[in-house]
Order: C-alpha cells, then sequence, then structure tokens
C-alpha cells in the first residue's frame, strides 16, 4: 500500500507511473515547436487503474475509486499545469507598441500570458500542498491512508476539473484579448467559493494588461494592442476613417489631416470585447479621451507655431502646454492608484474616467475655442450660411440673376459665380472679411427633379425646389482643430438651411422685380396700363410676397436669431469640449426642425408654392413683349385661386394641434399672427375646405 500511495502522491505532481495505464503515452508538445499546447479532453479520463491489483496490492472496490478519482484530480493538473506553462513562456504574447515591428508579434496575445500566470499562481498552492504530503511520507514512514489523502486534495477536485474545462474551451476555441477577461469574470459569481477565489486571481493578472492599455490610451493617446485584444481598435474600413469635411489646404500638414480623421472615425469599440463591469457609454467615454490625447499630442508637437500669434495668446498657449503635461501626471497616478486598490471597484473606475473626461475635455475647450477661435468661424457661417449678412446675399442674387435666368453650364459655373462673388464682396465691403476666404462656390451635379429628400442621421431633409440652379452649394474651408467639432454632419445642416435660404430670397428677388417690370408695361399702351393694374396682378403678388417674406422672417428671427442668443450663452457657459459640441449639435438640429425641413406635408406645400411664383413672375416678364396683355388675365386669375388653395392648406397644417402643442417651434404663434393680418390665411383656409367638401 506504502507504493501504491507514493505512485498516487507522484500523480498528484504531475508525473503519473505505468501502474496508470496512459500516464506518459501522450505527447506533450512544447513552446519550442512554435505550436501550442491543446489540452486533452477532461473525459474520459485516460489515468486509471488497470487491474485490481496494483504493486502487489489488494485493493477494495472502494479503494479503488478512491485511488480513480485521486488520479482523475492529477489529470486535471496536469493538463492545465501544461496549458499554463506554455502560454507563460517568454516570447508567447506581450503587449506590443504601435511602432513595433509586424515578426514582433506575439503568438497569443497578452491577456492570456497573464491569464496563463494567474493559473500558474493558483497552481502554486496546489504544488505546495503535493510537496507537504510527500515531505509528510519520507519523514513518518508510514504509510498514508487513501481516505485521508482524498481530504487533503477534496478541495482541488471541483476546483481542478472547472479550471481544465475552462481551458479546453479558451484552447479549442482560441479565445483571447478582452473576450477573455469577459469569459473568466463571469466566473466571479459563478456560485463555488473555490472557483470564485481562483478567478480573483486569475482576473487581477488580466486587469494588469488592462491597465497597463488603458494607461497608454487614456494619458498618451497610444493603443498598444497589435493583436487586436483591446476593446478599442482601429476601425478595418478605410471608407468610414474619412472626415467627408473640406480640409484646409495651405499650411496644413498631413499629420493634421490624419488626426481629424482619426477623430471621425479611426477608432471603434468592439462590444464583444467590453469587460463585465465596462459599460458601453465608459466605453464611449474612455475613446472620446484616447482620441482627445491623440489630438493634444499633435498639439503639444506642434506648439511652438503659436509663436507666430500675439505675445498674450502665446503666453496662454505655453501656460497650457504646462497644464496638459501637469494634468497627465496626475492622470496616471489616479490610475496608478486605482489599479493597486487590488480588486477591481466598478464605482472606483467610473469616477476615474469621469476625472480623465472632465480634464481632457477642457483641455480639447481651450483649443477649439481659444486656439481655433471658434466663435468667429461660427459667426462667418452665420454670415454666410444664414445669411445674416443680408445686403452681401441681396447685392449677390441681383448681380447673379441675369446669369441664373440661362440654365447652368456645369464647366463653368463654379468660376462664373467665383467672380460675382469677388464682385458683390468688393461692392458690399465684405472683402475685408478674414474668413471670407474660407467661403466657396461649387455647383454639384443635377440631382431628381422635385423636392430634395436627404438624410440627417435618423431624419429625412426635405428641400423645396426652384431650377437647375438649386445645385449651386456654399462650402467653407475647416482648418485645423475646427475639423474635430465642425464635422461634415454639422456643416451638413448649415447647408441645408443655405439652400432653403438662398431658394426663398431667390423668389424675393424675382417678385420684387416683378413690381418693376409691371411698371415698365404700364407705360407701354392704354391697354398694357390696363393689365398692369389689374387687381388680379397685383393682389397676387402681394399675397405672395406677403407669405414668403412672413415666413423668411419667421427662419431669420425666431429661428436662427432666437438659437443663436441661445448657443451663444451656452457656449460661454460651456467647461468642457463635450458641453460645447452638444451645444452645437443641438443648435443646428433645431434649425432644421423649427423651419419644418423634416415635415414632408410642409415643405412639399412650399416647393408648390415657390414653384408657382416663379412661374407667376415668368409669365408677368412674357408680357412686357406681347401686345394684347389682357387675353392673360384669365391666366392669372387660376394663379390666385391656386395660390390661394395652397396658402391656405399651408395655414391649416402650420395651425394644427400637433405642431402648436409641441415645443419643437416656440415662436409659431408670432408667425402665424403675422402670417394671418386681417384674417387673410383664416378665409383662404375656411374657403380650401368648403371647396374640398363641395
Amino acid at each position: 500500500m506504502v507504493a501504491l500511495v507514493n505512485e498516487v502522491v507522484c500523480a498528484l505532481g504531475g508525473h503519473a507511473g505505468e501502474v496508470f495505464g496512459g500516464g506518459e503515452k501522450d505527447v506533450f508538445v512544447s513552446w519550442t515547436t512554435g505550436q501550442g499546447y491543446r489540452p486533452l479532453e477532461p473525459e474520459p479520463c485516460p489515468l486509471r487503474l488497470e487491474e485490481d491489483t496494483a504493486r502487489g496490492e489488494v485493493l477494495a472496490l472502494g479503494e479503488k475509486q478512491v485511488v480513480n478519482e485521486l488520479v482523475k484530480t492529477a489529470f486535471h493538473y496536469r493538463e492545465v499545469s501544461r496549458f499554463a506553462t506554455v502560454e507563460s513562456q517568454p516570447g508567447a504574447s506581450g503587449v506590443l507598441g504601435e511602432g513595433a515591428a509586424a515578426g514582433a508579434v506575439g503568438r497569443s496575445g497578452a491577456y492570456r500570458r497573464a491569464f496563463a500566470f494567474g493559473l500558474v499562481k493558483v497552481l502554486g498552492r496546489y504544488r505546495q500542498d503535493v510537496v507537504r504530503v510527500e515531505r509528510r511520507l519520507n519523514s513518518d514512514g508510514d504509510c498514508l491512508p487513501l481516505t485521508e489523502l482524498q481530504s487533503e486534495f477534496c478541495q482541488y477536485q471541483v476546483l481542478l476539473s472547472r479550471l481544465h474545462r475552462l481551458v479546453c474551451k479558451v484552447s479549442k476555441e482560441d479565445v483571447r484579448g478582452c473576450e477573455l477577461l469577459r469569459y473568466c469574470e463571469s466566473f466571479l459569481v459563478c456560485g463555488i467559493p473555490c472557483m470564485e477565489e481562483t478567478m480573483k486571481i486569475v482576473v487581477n493578472y488580466m486587469y494588469e494588461v488592462l491597465y497597463k492599455q488603458l494607461g497608454a490610451w487614456l494619458v498618451y493617446g497610444r493603443l498598444l494592442d497589435r493583436e487586436g485584444e483591446f476593446f478599442i481598435r482601429r476601425t478595418t474600413d478605410p471608407a468610414s476613417s474619412g472626415a467627408v469635411i473640406v480640409v484646409g489646404e495651405e499650411g496644413e500638414g498631413d499629420l493634421e489631416k490624419v488626426s481629424t480623421q482619426e477623430w471621425h472615425g479611426g477608432f471603434e469599440i468592439h462590444e464583444g470585447s467590453l469587460p463585465m463591469h465596462v459599460s458601453r457609454d465608459t466605453a464611449e467615454t474612455i475613446l472620446f479621451i484616447g482620441k482627445s490625447q491623440r489630438i493634444l499630442s499633435h498639439f503639444r508637437n506642434n506648439w511652438r507655431r503659436l509663436e507666430r500669434v500675439t505675445t498674450a495668446k502665446g503666453a496662454s498657449a505655453k501656460q497650457g502646454q504646462r497644464n496638459l503635461h501637469s494634468d497627465n501626471f496626475q492622470m496616471l497616478g489616479r490610475l496608478e492608484a486605482l489599479r493597486q486598490e487590488g480588486e477591481f471597484s466598478k464605482p472606483a473606475f467610473d469616477g476615474v474616467i469621469d476625472y480623465f473626461r472632465k480634464e481632457v475635455a477642457s483641455h480639447m475647450w481651450q483649443l477649439v475655442v481659444i486656439h481655433a477661435e471658434l466663435p468667429k468661424h461660427l459667426q462667418a457661417l452665420k454670415d454666410y450660411f444664414l445669411m445674416e449678412r443680408g445686403n452681401f446675399h441681396q447685392v449677390f442674387l441681383t448681380e447673379a440673376r441675369s446669369l441664373m435666368q440661362k440654365p447652368p453650364n456645369p464647366s463653368t459655373a463654379d468660376s462664373e459665380m467665383a467672380t460675382i462673388l469677388n464682385q458683390t464682396a468688393q461692392m458690399t465691403g465684405c472683402e475685408a472679411d478674414p474668413l471670407l476666404g474660407n467661403v466657396s462656390l461649387r455647383f454639384s451635379k443635377p440631382s431628381a427633379p422635385g423636392g430634395e429628400a436627404k438624410r440627417d442621421g435618423a431624419k429625412k431633409i426635405h428641400l423645396p425646389s426652384c431650377d437647375e440652379w438649386d445645385n449651386m452649394c456654399l462650402r467653407y474651408k475647416v482648418s485645423w482643430p475646427l475639423g474635430l467639432i465642425l464635422t461634415s454632419e454639422v456643416l451638413g445642416k448649415y447647408h441645408h438651411m443655405f439652400q432653403f435660404l438662398w431658394r426663398l430670397r431667390r423668389v424675393n428677388v424675382e417678385l420684387d422685380d416683378v413690381w418693376t417690370t409691371l411698371r415698365r408695361i404700364a407705360m407701354r399702351s392704354e391697354h398694357h396700363s390696363h393689365f398692369s393694374n389689374s387687381p388680379q396682378v397685383w393682389h397676387l403678388r402681394h399675397q405672395m410676397v406677403h407669405l414668403l417674406c412672413n415666413y423668411q422672417v419667421y427662419v431669420q428671427v425666431d429661428v436662427i436669431e432666437a438659437q443663436y442668443a441661445v448657443l451663444q450663452q451656452q457656449i460661454a457657459s460651456a467647461e468642457n469640449f463635450l458641453d460645447l459640441e452638444n451645444a452645437l449639435g443641438r443648435f443646428t438640429s433645431v434649425l432644421i426642425t423649427q423651419s419644418f425641413l423634416d415635415i414632408t406635408s410642409i415643405t412639399s406645400m412650399l416647393d408648390g408654392i415657390i414653384k408657382l411664383c416663379l412661374k407667376y413672375a415668368r409669365s408677368v416678364y412674357a408680357q412686357l413683349d406681347s401686345e394684347s396683355p389682357l387675353e392673360s388675365l384669365p391666366l392669372f386669375s387660376r394663379f390666385q385661386d391656386d395660390f390661394q388653395r395652397r396658402a391656405g392648406m399651408l395655414f391649416t397644417v402650420l395651425k394644427s394641434t400637433k405642431l402648436s402643442i409641441s415645443s419643437r417651434a416656440p415662436h409659431l404663434h408670432q408667425f402665424l399672427a403675422r402670417l394671418n393680418y386681417n384674417d387673410w390665411c383664416s378665409k383662404l383656409a375656411l374657403e380650401s375646405q368648403l371647396n374640398t367638401t363641395l
């Protein structure tokens, strides 16, 4: 019995003898062969007593069962130990930086190696117990009962069998990276105390890797992940990493373009790799912090460029550099203190991440608002895209009117409009504006006929149309780092508002010219004078001007001016970049919603009214050369009936309970009061309803 017990103890130490069939028949593939070790499946166990006797000993059935249970525990240990030994070998894996060579990539990854180190730590306790039993056998010289030996290692029977199944799954399914961390975290609440205690040790080793990657990303903006293990990864789709904005072409380096592109789509969150205690919102915050650190790092490396500006601003910039360095050291210290706490604490972790977010967002706010002078560019966007400079756009449309009466030539439209733009700047004194150079006109490819429908996130924007010149686009050249906040989405909304206001103003210019044309027609003859003074013609023009001018005043004053005042207050009170980004996003979204560009019924009615106004203007121009203008009066009567019907329907929709109750248009009642002067619209709406009923 003494010999058998010694064999069992040796097997428990990982060296099964011949008495247990299949003990050393399998081949242990070492790391040096270039292949990993795939552990044998837990069932069936190849180690067992094949005969009723062993070493001359006669065993009872119960003793044989005890031996086989102990040997099965030894089998679990052997497989887990071999797996841990191979995976923890130097060079098997490691955390590699962005500048590491491609051939230096580890085989299994840093998390697998940390996982193996944790297993080695846990198995060390088991080996100590085996050594203690061996010493007891050697010192006493007496035989140790099998039942006592069983009691010594009963605690490891459940633990090692569970660990064996775990390493088999990891090896078979090639689980690695943060997915492995997440899988191991699931055992922290498995209900088996010994397994939970063991996995705490293993998970703590893996968190060391996570903290190292978090430290590099959160403090320096570096992604120490050549094997795709971290939950933040570079985007694999090249098309998604480009920012669709116009980047400054002069004085801007490739690094600035790359940093802007990285900000908008260079990195993404891998959902399956998120650790159990890191929520999606926290991961989004971590992504923002790392991207911000990359931007700030680029800014720090090029801060000498600020010496070309004023002395006071340069001093402020240098002070900002010192603050950036000191804040990074403080952030690194907080992360290190969190790591040294041992057990992971989600509230403490979220608190540190929130602290990082506030510090980094504050520096990003200084970069965009103070260094890049965002308020000046927002004012320029308001002047030219939202038509704050009314005289500029009025002169431009007047000068371009003769050109826009002909179909556009796509090959020459850009240069022709650029010439008119320069002339307008000279005539209005805007050539002294340093930001006018960022504004340019481009003629895009013709779109499908009819009202335009464009996507704005989850909303679909509808724009009323005029003619082929609707494809004229206003663009703004965004220099670094303004592209971080003036994104393609934000500039797209500005562009939608410009196109909408451009078309309203174009129609108003045409109606203004109708007045001049009617005066010229009246001077030709008595018949022409009767036509020019006819109520069908003049009243219709007054009604059209009343409707379109009031709509334009509503958009310019009640929407744009009111919301821009709110935006200025929010920018002044903003403490960090995220507040600034949210404020600008809300501002541009409210412009779209309060102008009703996302309501198809309203924009389609406006589209019909605008086309009718242009048709009316062209019909008036045609009478200038007509010898019998009075014959066209029935046509203008039909125009008037059609316009009044459309105006009444538009007023009914705008006055609907849904719009009046909702907070999307707080100044709508003022617009309706101006539009319904002397109950004009109410009468039109009533007549439209009666005609529909009849």
